[in-house]
């Protein structure tokens, strides 16, 4: 098994469809959790489907298709939520309507485009196996752009409701909340520690070319900043890559635990800045 992952990881292509699902999952999580909670998981197949009208009129003008999937993706999105505040129809009606117009325009501007077409329904549904290094970074900044938008309008719902944030740090039960929950969650991670040490010496047990002078470059640099780089230690499916390799390099376990600890505990009051309103209804 690891010998299988070790020489897939070998090929680019690999390593970025391993980086691609890893960026898709941020977005997805935030998203997900919004598109859930308010019962609209039919919104996935409109907005996807209705970017198949960005990708005609990419394809028609002469420019990038993607750029023409992620605007008319944008705005099908906005147009969804408009049509539905001011006309009070279901959402699923409104998505579907949003859909078939998308489809519409894009078959339209298709057909009308000179010359040769590739498939367009591969934008669509794709392969994760070919995703190029330049869709990585358009995926990187759409993450961070999502999680500004939904950190800013949490910040100012919270803001209008709530007496602010004096009262939440004055609060004793917080601070133990915290504290514990932070703990917990590095606790859990030094098993990760743990793993990532004995996973190396496996390794190299089973393939010792792997071991050599770039891994003693790369352990270099990670020792020396192992402990910044665990700030993000913090992050879904990011932290649990850096925290199993920080056992994999050889990171000092006290070094290790203070970083972990601290960046758990600034995530989760974050967490508490942000949703403090909901937590004192409950």
């Amino acid at each position: 098994m690891i010998e299988a992952i070790i020489e897939a990881l070998q090929f680019g292509f690999m390593r970025n469809a391993l980086m691609a699902g890893v960026l898709v999952s941020i977005a997805c999580g935030i998203i997900g959790t919004f598109v859930v909670v308010k019962r609209i998981v039919f919104i996935s197949g409109g907005i996807a489907h209705a970017a198949y009208g960005g990708i005609g009129l990419g394809y028609f003008l002469k420019f990038n298709p993607i750029l023409g999937a992620i605007v008319f993706s944008v705005a099908a999105a906005l147009g969804m939520g408009a049509v539905q505040l001011k006309t009070r129809q279901r959402a699923d009606t409104v998505i579907g309507v949003i859909w078939a117009i998308g489809m519409a325009l894009g078959v339209i501007l298709v057909d009308l485009t000179e010359g040769y077409k590739a498939d367009l329904m591969s934008y669509l549904f794709g392969s994760i196996l070919a995703v190029p290094p330049s869709d990585l970074l358009i995926i990187l900044v759409l993450d961070l752009v999502i999680i500004a938008l939904v950190a800013g309008v949490l910040w100012f719902v919270n803001s209008r409701t709530d007496r602010g944030v004096t009262s939440m740090l004055g609060n004793p039960q917080l601070w133990v909340l915290v504290v514990a929950v932070s703990a917990l969650g590095t606790l859990g991670n030094l098993g990760l520690y743990y793993l990532g040490g004995r996973g190396a010496e496996a390794v190299f047990a089973r393939f010792p070319y792997l071991e050599g002078e770039r891994w003693e470059r790369i352990g270099g640099y990670y020792r020396r900043w192992g402990g910044r780089i665990l700030l993000f230690s913090a992050i879904p499916t990011l932290g649990t890559l850096l925290t199993t390799a920080a056992g994999a390099f050889g990171v000092k376990r006290r070094v290790f635990l203070l970083w972990v600890f601290s960046s758990k505990a600034l995530r989760n009051w974050l967490l508490l800045l942000l949703f403090y309103g909901a937590f004192r209804s409950v």
